[in-house]
């Protein structure tokens, strides 16, 4: 038995069932319960309606067993994230519900992390086999464009965090969208367990992952700036080509293709003028641009879920 104070992290949704936490728990009893002298099991109701103080449950589980009620359903790392700041153990991990028959893998995920890593996530071991779905691949664009460039696709959401990689976590929350990035751009030690475990498949529709990578990408001071660049170095590149083929014209009578051209009275002032304003234009998207961008990292120090209740079971 471990001699350590654990806890364990379970958002529940809409796509699990009853049975499933049922069957979760009863796993509970048989791996947490036994291996470790301590214990707690969070379970995150994220928009499941279960009425879960009505489950038949051994006593010694319900009274390790606590609810976080969110207000309104929210993406998998949030509900995780809701979860981990009222965790207490030595360690945390964050499980689905749906792998009561593979919890065991906890075991091997915590003596990884007690010789030395401070989080430890299983990796599925042969995902980049398959043939990557487009909406996967747009997901992981979009991560990869907002700044999560080492976050691998074959990681799964299940991982095991010690208390030193939680507090940090809890504390500096905002600046990450999800948790894989966190870790992955901390510096903290990190173990990858390769597994064959089951992969469900998502509930969403390409249009709702669509708008997920999207919300990611939007979310991204890092993205945004990287649009406000482009856009305006690519105005300023028109008109300082426009202004150059006009005075071309009007000095030596010929375009930027060389190709021979008369200047027609007023023409060039014209576009100078027009130019001029362009540019001005040009300036104040540049300021509105920087104002959405500390107005969206102020924005993403916010909660970004609301809980509704807390307690036991």
């Amino acid at each position: 038995m471990y001699e350590t104070f654990f806890s364990l992290v379970v958002p529940v949704s809409d796509v699990d069932s009853q049975d499933d936490v049922i069957r979760f728990l009863e796993a509970v009893g048989r791996e947490i319960a036994t291996a470790f002298t301590d214990y707690e099991l969070i379970l995150v109701d994220n928009g499941c309606g279960f009425d879960f103080s009505s489950l038949m449950l051994d006593e010694h589980i319900r009274s390790n067993c606590y609810i976080v009620k969110l207000a309104r359903k929210v993406v998998w790392d949030h509900a995780v994230l809701a979860g981990l700041e009222r965790a207490n153990g030595d360690y945390s991990a964050s499980f689905d519900v749906r792998l009561a028959d593979h919890l065991n893998v906890i075991k091997k995920m915590y003596e990884a992390a007690v010789y030395g890593s401070d989080v430890v996530y299983l990796r599925d071991r042969h995902r980049s086999k398959a043939r990557r779905s487009l909406r996967r691949s747009l997901f992981f664009w979009a991560l990869q464009v907002s700044g999560a460039g080492q976050v691998n696709p074959r990681d799964r959401r299940e991982m095991l965090i010690s208390r030193r990689a939680l507090n940090w976590i809890v504390r500096d929350q905002s600046a990450h969208w999800y948790l894989n990035d966190a870790f992955l751009s901390s510096g903290f030690n990190l173990h990858a367990i390769e597994v064959d475990l089951p992969a469900f498949a998502s509930p969403r529709t390409s249009s709702a992952a669509s708008d997920q990578a999207w919300s990611t990408l939007v979310r991204s001071s890092r993205f945004l700036g990287l649009v406000a660049s482009a856009v305006i170095g690519g105005l300023l590149i028109v008109l300082v080509l426009v202004v150059l083929n006009t005075l071309m014209v009007r000095i030596i009578g010929r375009d930027l293709l060389w190709q021979t051209q008369s200047a027609v009275p007023g023409w060039t002032y014209t576009v100078l003028l027009l130019a001029g304003g362009f540019a001005g234009i040009a300036v104040l998207l540049y300021v509105v641009l920087r104002v959405q961008l500390v107005l969206l990292e102020e924005l993403g120090s916010r909660p970004r879920y609301v809980v509704e209740h807390f307690g036991r079971i």
